[in-house]
């Protein structure tokens, strides 16, 4: 999935501010958290940046819809990012009622 962040930055936001957050992910990539709970944060610093150059009345025209587009898309990866950690929840969770069901057997 940080691959995904990499795309939606090269592909969508400016080219100044491009290296500017790539740089920043690739410095705190993991430091010892679980990677979901990583890209989550990752996504949603990207989040709250691309909202602000949207929100910013300096911001030209073009750069805001193109910062528009980095927020549709970072939204959706953390949604998908979101949806997998609740699909893993649940797998677990059955599996921990699965042992629970044979051992009362």
């Amino acid at each position: 999935m940080d691959k995904e962040i990499h795309r939606i930055v090269k592909r969508e936001a400016p080219e100044k501010e491009c290296k500017k957050i790539l740089k920043s992910i690739e410095q705190t990539f993991h430091e010892g958290r679980p990677e979901r709970e990583w890209i989550l944060e990752q996504l949603a610093g990207l989040i709250s940046y691309a909202r602000t150059k949207i929100m910013d009345s300096n911001t030209p025209a073009s750069e805001r819809i193109k910062w528009s587009r980095v927020l549709i898309q970072a939204a959706s990866a953390c949604n998908i990012t979101l949806r997998d950690r609740d699909i893993a929840e649940l797998e677990e969770e059955i599996e921990r009622l699965e042992s629970t069901m044979d051992e009362l057997d």
